[in-house]
């Protein structure tokens, strides 16, 4: 019998259900991530207990029902929060997204049936050991993602599946079995039919993966319907000099785009405004940033180290000796601490206001010592800069 070593906490809950007479296990992505010998992100715990049942499991500590539709509540322990889910099985699906219906179950198998894929339905009861109805271990083993059942109705049940299979074979690195391959091609066209937040939760998860490239170059059905404006091209090319970043990905595929077409791209797949701007400003840079000291001190001077980082990236994805180049310039002006903020001027805003500097007048003072430092026409020090204000009084 296979042995998974379990927190405490997780022992606890189990123990608790068992013990009030409750058949009760660890499944999913917990127990996948055990078998691969990880740390599990969360535990999800399935229990033959109906949620009012759970609840009085646990008389001492809060249970909130957080899903009591769908049979969850989430037991609040000092720890941390714990989901606890009901076994069930789903009725139809009508709107690619949930069930109409559930029906709950003591099957721990017919509970297993309705999820994704092999190496998600598994499930684990210390009394019992593993329950792996569907050769999820072996998937696992292998590195193959395939559907539970018919692939083409476990899609057609939640799109969304569509693009959780893309990103766990861009994060794992697992194939995807040829038959669940051809599935997820013919229900791509339905990701339509998805609120755009839930897509784009998906998305940038995906992009994050170290394998994306090679993933979405095996399906450009997937990319035809969300970005349909950027294919055809190899997201492997394209991505080749560039670390598997979310916010820099996305502003390589956009860059042959016009700045127009590029706005209403992020504002369909609903980009965060604060996000949607990063990514516009990547994009300038990535086709007009003309490289050296001084630009990147500029740059320095209106974005943040990490964005300039980014676009030194993106501007030369394709030349890589540039790229290294343009980083260790970037790396020597973090490391002398040049000036190239207003905060980093020796003159403080202080200093300007004591001078009689207000409002506009002051700010545009500021910018000018800043821009004079950056270009080097300035020292950075406090008497130079005091010495240069006085006499130019009619900035005032």
């Amino acid at each position: 019998m296979i042995f998974l070593p379990l927190p405490e906490d997780v022992q606890f809950l189990l123990s608790r259900l068992e013990n009030c007479g409750y058949a009760s296990y660890v499944v999913g992505g917990c127990v996948r991530d055990l078998l691969r010998k990880e740390n599990p992100a969360d535990w999800d715990i399935a229990t033959v207990a109906l949620p009012w049942q759970v609840q009085a499991c646990f008389p001492e500590v809060p249970v909130i029902a957080t899903g009591i539709r769908f049979g969850g509540v989430t037991v609040v322990l000092p720890s941390g929060r714990y989901e606890v889910t009901t076994l069930r099985k789903d009725g139809f699906y009508t709107d690619g997204r949930r069930p109409k219906e559930i029906t709950f179950s003591g099957n721990i198998c017919e509970d297993l049936s309705r999820r994704d894929f092999t190496v998600n339905a598994m499930a684990y009861r210390p009394l019992d050991g593993l329950c792996d109805p569907f050769g999820g271990r072996k998937d696992l083993q292998y590195g193959i993602l395939r559907c539970v059942g018919d692939g083409d109705v476990r899609l057609l049940e939640d799109v969304l599946r569509v693009l959780r299979c893309l990103r766990f074979s861009a994060t794992l690195g697992f194939d995807i079995a040829e038959d669940t391959g051809q599935s997820i091609r013919r229900a791509a066209i339905r990701l339509t039919l998805l609120p755009p937040e839930r897509v784009l939760q998906e998305w940038l998860k995906l992009l994050a993966g170290s394998f994306a490239g090679d993933v979405l170059d095996r399906f450009p059905e997937v990319c035809r319907v969300l970005l349909p404006e950027c294919m055809p091209f190899s997201f492997v090319s394209r991505w080749k000099n560039l670390p598997a970043d979310p916010l820099l990905r996305m502003s390589s595929l956009l860059l042959d785009q016009g700045e127009t077409q590029q706005t209403e791209i992020l504002t369909r797949l609903r980009y965060p405004t604060r996000t949607r701007q990063r990514i516009l400003f990547l994009c300038r840079q990535g086709r007009s940033f003309s490289g050296g000291v001084l630009a990147l001190r500029r740059l320095l001077s209106v974005s943040s180290v990490e964005d300039v980082r980014r676009a030194v990236l993106l501007r030369y994805c394709f030349s890589p000796e540039e790229q290294a180049v343009q980083l260790v310039f970037l790396e020597d002006i973090l490391q002398r601490g040049d000036c190239c903020r207003l905060k980093d001027l020796a003159l403080t805003g202080h200093d300007l206001y004591a001078l009689g500097f207000r409002g506009p007048a002051l700010g545009a003072v500021q910018r000018w010592l800043l821009d004079a430092v950056i270009n080097g026409q300035l020292k950075n020090e406090r008497e130079v800069l005091l010495t240069q204000v006085k006499s130019a009084g009619s900035l005032q």
